[in-house]
């Protein structure tokens, strides 16, 4: 066990004019001499009172604080239980966590008081908790955040529920990619192409993980515009946007066609 060396305070001085309290990293003694344990451990707790208007009084005790084991663990569960996929920071707003000590435990250290000891006195309220952290693999289902208190040199833990849902896809948005396109050209170029996903309990984001139906352009359909669509799913969810293409022929000229001058299409290919 840890020993605190327990020196005092303070150095007496004539000018106390009441008893003083030591507070140290084991107990602490109070102005009424009630002593509180804070850790297990051994110290000397001093106090001080003032005898008369030029004297006074010093005072140590020596103590030794055990720690007992508890019985149970209780957690009454935060007012927040339900988070949106991403967010990884558990709210501990009202977290309420009590260790429960057996009565009979304490007929050792209390004597003949042991039995006066109130059942709210067997029931402490601690914060010196630690707890387990959200799981972003399990979503829209019940999961468990485990708290553990350590006393005695054992583990004590308790459970409570959260759901983690996921993220609700209502529709994406796109950025076009290239448009036109000459004969000869066989694959899509989509290095300008960009999807946002729009959800409706989250921000919107970027994504990369999304399909293009490559297999709808036909770059054997000139002059006219085709539709490629382009889909985005998560949790379940899908959405879909299309984007326009077109792939110009390059017409076919006679020989002995003198006045044709180049131009075959209006349109700028890029």
């Amino acid at each position: 066990m840890p020993t605190d060396e327990g020196s005092a305070p303070w150095s007496a001085s004539n000018t106390l004019n009441s008893s003083g309290n030591m507070e140290n990293a084991v107990a602490s003694v109070s102005s009424n001499g009630l002593v509180t344990g804070k850790t297990a451990g051994e110290t000397t707790l001093h106090l001080f009172g003032r005898r008369n208007y030029t004297s006074h009084n010093e005072a140590t005790k020596k103590i030794t604080v055990v720690e007992v084991e508890p019985k149970s663990i209780t957690v009454t569960a935060p007012t927040k239980t339900e988070y949106v996929e991403g967010e990884s920071e558990l709210d501990l707003t009202n977290l309420k966590v009590e260790l429960t000590y057996d009565r009979a435990d304490l007929e050792k250290y209390y004597g003949e008081d042991w039995a006066t000891v109130s059942d709210d006195q067997l029931r402490v309220e601690v914060s010196d908790y630690t707890v387990s952290e959200i799981n972003q693999k399990i979503l829209d289902d019940e999961q468990y955040i485990v708290v553990s208190v350590v006393r005695a040199g054992k583990t004590y833990r308790g459970v409570f529920s959260i759901t983690l849902k996921s993220k609700e896809l209502t529709d994406i948005e796109i950025t076009n990619p290239q448009y036109k396109y000459i004969e000869g050209v066989t694959e899509l170029d989509l290095s300008g192409l960009t999807v946002k996903a729009n959800y409706a309990n989250a921000e919107s984001e970027f994504v990369t993980d999304y399909t293009v139906d490559t297999s709808a352009f036909d770059p054997k359909l000139f002059n006219e515009e085709q539709q490629i669509t382009v889909t985005y799913t998560h949790a379940g969810r899908s959405a879909s946007k299309t984007f326009p293409v077109i792939v110009y022929g390059i017409p076919v000229l006679s020989v002995d066609n003198g006045g044709y001058d180049g131009n075959w299409t209006a349109d700028r290919v890029v």
